[in-house]
């Protein structure tokens, strides 16, 4: 009767194996970091889309987080048309992402909610900078509009 042989496993092997396993358990552990990131991260940021669209129409102006300018801005001239524009595109995104966002229950909210984005569109296009950012916007202070410190 033949026997088979028994293999032997030495000391190197068995390095070799522990080292394999836990390399395969900290891949792993890393992947399922990764994935519940990304989650919350994508998470966050559909929040804060839906959340700027709310404040959008409800108010017809811009959220505090859009609405940072410049001085000279809010004087008015070209570059509020700039910083109006500014305005006007990131609606636009937002609006483009929330065509395709599966964030709705159905078509007729989705209709409703970018029917109301619309007509805050057209409003921006035609109000001053001033009555789109509301007394949420944030200035951005210049160098020579500063206070040297006493």
């Amino acid at each position: 009767m033949a026997r088979l042989p028994v293999l032997y496993f030495g000391t190197d092997m068995i390095t070799i194996l522990v080292l394999f396993i836990v390399f395969i358990v900290l891949v792993s552990l890393l992947a399922v970091a990764s994935a519940r990131l990304m989650g919350r991260v994508m998470g966050r940021a559909v929040h804060d889309r839906l959340k700027a669209a709310e404040y959008i129409v409800r108010t017809h102006q811009a959220p505090s987080e859009w609405a940072t300018v410049s001085p000279g801005a809010l004087a008015g001239g070209r570059s509020a048309d700039r910083a109006r524009g500014s305005l006007v595109r990131r609606l636009d995104k937002l609006v483009t992402y929330l065509k395709s966002a599966p964030v709705f229950e159905d078509d007729n909210a989705r209709g409703i909610l970018l029917g109301e984005l619309g007509r805050a569109r057209q409003m921006w296009l035609t109000q001053s900078l001033r009555s789109i950012i509301g007394s949420g916007g944030q200035q951005i202070e210049t160098q020579s509009e500063e206070q040297p410190p006493d």
